[in-house]
């Protein structure tokens, strides 16, 4: 997803990163994206672990790096949410391994999308406040955008929150 979009539906898994090399020399392949979740459950979801969905790192061979695979897509919609203590949600974009290939490196992989639709407010644990969510891209010659990550839960209580990638407050 570009950055800043505003996420209602990621269905699609990331792509893979493209080929690092010259013509007629050795080539490093590029990372593969990461995959589309989806969990549809009527009643509560416990969260208490990670749900990641992310890029691979791009290969190296002799000094030449492929590009790093975009982040995948993530996408619960449940009657409500019960977040734990180490809950965690990833869909990074993987890196090209810049310290093994100097000066020729392929570019990061974009951040995936997430989006988690509740029914009812999200509850966080008494440990945990905040959803901690990682749409970040990955790093390389150039890095990759970072992806969309989006809350929506009863508009009694936060409402529709979005932002790009980190902790999200409630």
């Amino acid at each position: 997803a570009p950055n800043n979009a505003v996420v209602t539906a990621p269905v699609k898994a990331g792509t893979g990163g493209g080929i690092g090399g010259h013509h007629n020399c050795n080539v490093a392949p590029g990372g593969a994206g990461g995959g589309a979740i989806r969990i549809i459950a009527s009643e509560t979801v416990k969260i208490d672990g990670s749900i990641v969905s992310n890029g691979e790192m791009g290969s190296h061979r002799d000094g030449i790096c492929g590009g790093g695979g975009g982040g995948g897509a993530i996408w619960i919609t449940a009657g409500s949410f019960e977040l734990g203590v180490s809950h965690d949600f990833s869909a990074n974009g993987g890196a090209a391994e810049k310290s093994q290939c100097i000066p020729i490196s392929g570019g990061g992989g974009g951040g995936g999308t997430i989006f988690i639709d509740s029914k009812a407010p999200i509850v966080p644990s008494i440990l945990t406040v905040l959803p901690v969510c990682h749409v970040d891209g990955g790093l390389g010659y150039v890095d990759g955008l970072d992806g969309s990550a989006r809350f929506v839960d009863a508009p009694e209580s936060h409402g529709d929150c979005s932002f790009v990638s980190g902790v999200m407050p409630l």
